[in-house]
């Protein structure tokens, strides 16, 4: 799964260039946030890999989204 990480935060980071890519990890759960410059403000994007919800907090395109569905699917993918 590390190795899925580092290509998805990559993807992630071509989707969003302008935004910065958080990876918080607590017990067994990985969170990947999109556009978190601080603690206190809520990102635009997150997923866990534990639960494998998506929250999307910004208005986007079905298209992206679907982008967006397809990058983070690679997280939890065999390797």
């Amino acid at each position: 799964m590390n190795s899925n990480i580092n290509e998805v935060v990559t993807k992630l980071q071509e989707l969003f260039p302008k935004d910065p890519i958080n990876l918080r990890y607590f017990d067994d759960d990985l969170t990947i946030e999109v556009g978190t410059p601080g603690m206190i403000n809520t990102p635009k994007l997150s997923f866990s890999t534990k639960t494998n919800q998506l929250k999307i907090r910004e208005f986007s395109s079905l298209a992206k989204i679907q982008n967006i569905i397809e990058i983070l699917a690679e997280v939890n993918a065999d390797d």
